[in-house]
């Protein structure tokens, strides 16, 4: 700083002393003298000492408020950017079809043949499924359709009932016998009686050759769960009426209560005995033929524990049905154990079924 100044002052005698006149002018020594090269040096000078002072300046007490000033403001936009929420993007939702989630689902049928592509395309995929699933039964559509009672002459004509539950009920046909019956839709026939036939096919074809037990019934079937069961017999017979084969419905008890009683599930160890409850004669009545209705209470008897003997109770529908030089006595009968009571009823309307295939 003190040579900027002396350099400045050296300028200004300088510049003064060239306006003055000679005479004026100091007389200079004849004595040469030794010139310092102080102009080329104070410019350099000069510039270190103004780098000096901005440094100082920055650095200073000044300098260190300004900086911690810039800092402060930084450090708040800083924090402003962080807590401030940036704004929502702008989200166009994808559709597919010309669907998205505002006018998803459809709600009109113009909307549903809108997403096979016409009504032409929604027809070819949907009229095949509609049959597909009627002749599948699905969710019971093809029941319910049945169970009109306009469609109940087209139902006996072609049988649908006896592949379909109408009404709750399915139909047994024999065209052999010329005889039909009804039971629940949810019984299924009885794989027990397969096994039954196997084994007295065994039987026959045994070294032996004898066959023992009552006749086995032509059909039966039985719920799901639970011990109830309806089965139909036919029995050779002679005579052209119930009463010339059979005689009274108590008479009748001797040839119908083994053949009844016999489809029961054999108790080892336990004595059978049954008991006739019922024994009535029912007349002909449109397509049901004459019939005897006959009820018995069998009790498997055990000596080591008496009030655990089990036992059941037999309805039992007998009617005689004539094919061509041959009778036959066609007997239907349902059983179930006591206690089962929600079976109960269905039993006996299915033992009640029994009629002419007309």
């Amino acid at each position: 700083m003190v040579l900027a100044y002396a350099d400045i002052l050296g300028a200004v005698q300088r510049r003064a002393a060239i306006g003055r006149p000679a005479s004026d002018q100091p007389a200079r020594s004849a004595r040469p003298r030794t010139r310092v090269p102080l102009a080329g040096a104070v410019w350099p000078a000069s510039s270190a000492l103004a780098i000096c002072g901005w440094r100082a300046r920055r650095h200073g007490r000044h300098g260190r408020k300004a900086r911690a000033s810039r800092e402060e403001k930084q450090s708040q936009s800083e924090k402003r950017k962080v807590t401030e929420e940036p704004p929502p993007a702008q989200y166009s939702e994808p559709e597919v079809m010309g669907w998205n989630s505002a006018n998803w689902p459809p709600t009109s049928l113009r909307q549903v043949m809108n997403l096979y592509g016409g009504t032409r395309r929604f027809l070819i995929v949907n009229v095949p499924l509609l049959f597909v699933a009627l002749g599948a039964n699905f969710f019971g559509s093809l029941s319910a359709l049945l169970s009109q009672e306009a469609l109940a002459p087209l139902v006996r004509d072609w049988r649908l009932d006896g592949v379909y539950a109408v009404r709750g009920l399915k139909r047994h046909y024999i065209d052999g016998l010329s005889c039909t019956f009804t039971y629940p839709g949810d019984w299924v026939y009885d794989p027990g009686l397969e096994i039954s036939r196997f084994r007295r096919e065994e039987q026959a074809y045994s070294s032996r050759g004898a066959r023992g037990g009552s006749p086995l019934p032509l059909v039966a079937v039985k719920p799901d769960k639970g011990s109830a069961s309806l089965a139909l017999y036919a029995l050779p017979a002679a005579g052209q009426s119930l009463q010339q084969a059979l005689g009274s419905p108590t008479d009748a008890e001797s040839i119908a209560g083994p053949v009844a009683l016999g489809y029961l599930p054999a108790k080892k160890g336990r004595e059978a005995v049954a008991d006739l409850l019922l024994a009535k004669s029912l007349p002909a009545d449109g397509a049901r033929r004459e019939s005897y209705r006959l009820q018995w209470r069998v009790l498997y008897k055990d000596s080591q524990a008496p009030e655990q003997s089990p036992s059941w109770d037999i309805y039992a529908n007998l009617q005689l049905v004539n094919r061509g030089d041959k009778s036959y006595i066609l007997l239907l009968a349902g059983s179930l154990p006591i206690g089962e009571d929600a079976a109960k009823d269905q039993v006996r309307s299915a033992t009640d079924s029994l009629e002419a295939l007309v």
